[in-house]
């Protein structure tokens, strides 16, 4: 998920969790979210390959593929150094399951016009820092939100084809429909819950 940076850390947990990687997927493609795409693939497709599996898919939802692609722009405008992406092998339109029969990809656009969020519906169970439970849910269902909701806050939407009405949409719409006791796990910072978001965000509490 958003293999961003420190492709030796998720590697390391790979290797430890003695696992098949089956897919690399993305919330959406901010440099920050795809910086280490390109290395993580070439390494879970030789260690897959040592386990008789084929290299893993990539997805992406089709209305970010011009970010991806332009990634040395992204790199640019902010004075970053530009790296090679690798082209995703699934280009993704509408709400779908994703490698497993539980786990759910849907658009949830503003942040960028691609812009998605990863459901998982199987009992599961989550290890992080304790300063990322901010949380009394430390297992269960979860939604990785990426950049479009994060706790007490919301991605932003001043960048390339950003819009807040979008965003609020999505997270009305797609996201606060969830049940409560979802845990939310963002692209950046603290774990949190449907239920808590949809009573304490101050940028989009429920009606």
């Amino acid at each position: 998920m958003d293999p961003g940076d420190e492709v030796k850390m998720i590697f390391d947990c790979i290797k430890a969790s003695d696992s098949v990687v089956k897919a690399l997927w993305h919330t959406h493609a901010h440099l920050d979210h795809i910086g280490a795409t390109k290395e993580l693939l070439e390494l879970a497709t030789a260690w897959n390959l040592k386990k008789d599996a084929p290299a893993p898919q990539i997805f992406l939802y089709k209305d970010d593929l011009w970010l991806y692609q332009n990634v040395g722009m992204q790199a640019q405008l902010i004075g970053m150094k530009s790296f090679e992406v690798c082209q995703p092998t699934d280009l993704l339109t509408k709400q779908s399951t994703i490698v497993f029969p539980d786990i759910t990809s849907f658009k949830t656009p503003g942040h960028t016009p691609g812009s998605a969020c990863l459901k998982v519906d199987a009992e599961c169970e989550f290890e992080a820092p304790k300063e990322y439970f901010q949380s009394k849910v430390r297992s269960g269902k979860a939604l990785f939100t990426g950049d479009t909701l994060f706790r007490r806050g919301v991605g932003r939407t001043d960048l390339w084809g950003g819009s807040f009405e979008l965003l609020e949409q999505s997270i009305r719409k797609s996201i606060y429909t969830l049940p409560d006791e979802y845990l939310v796990i963002p692209g950046h910072g603290a774990f949190t819950t449907i239920g808590e978001e949809m009573n304490k965000n101050p940028f989009v509490k429920e009606k």
